[in-house]
């Protein structure tokens, strides 16, 4: 039987359809905070992908693009933008693609050449990944040295 989270101003409703039989888990409205947390509170109520996801998808796309020089200092560390975030959920029915299609939207307005030059996708192996993210192949002359 579904219920509702209330998220800010929004009821968002959630499902019981755990493969454990338990209820979902309701998201602390806290964590909905500042320009994620209005993103989330915009998209949610307009689609089937669970709130969560579009807010790892969000931190993890924007957090790339912001790259690593702007950062945090914390003692002797320094925390940058970037996250690294893993979806589960069951193939086809999860709606793993539609959170990351609301959230790549957003980005492809925000930073257009960004989401052409440094979204990637079809990466469905360990080869794949690496072939992405390989220093460039350079050929070489008869004499030994680079084209």
């Amino acid at each position: 039987m579904p219920h509702d989270a209330i998220v800010g101003a929004s009821v968002i409703e959630l499902s019981d359809d755990t493969p454990s039989g338990r209820p979902w888990p309701v998201l602390d409205p806290a964590v909905l905070y500042g320009l994620p947390g209005e993103v989330v509170r915009a998209i949610g109520p307009h689609t089937e992908a669970d709130i969560v996801a579009i807010l790892a998808q969000y931190l993890v796309a924007a957090g790339n693009a912001i790259g690593r020089g702007p950062h945090y200092g914390v003692e002797g560390d320094r925390h940058g933008a970037n996250l690294y975030a893993i979806l589960v959920g069951e193939t086809a029915k999860a709606r793993k693609g539609t959170s990351w299609g609301r959230v790549r939207q957003i980005m492809a307005a925000a930073d257009p050449t960004w989401t052409t030059e440094r979204v990637h996708t079809g990466l469905s192996s360990g080869e794949g990944v690496i072939w992405a993210v390989r220093d460039p192949i350079m050929g070489f002359e008869r004499a030994g040295k680079g084209a």
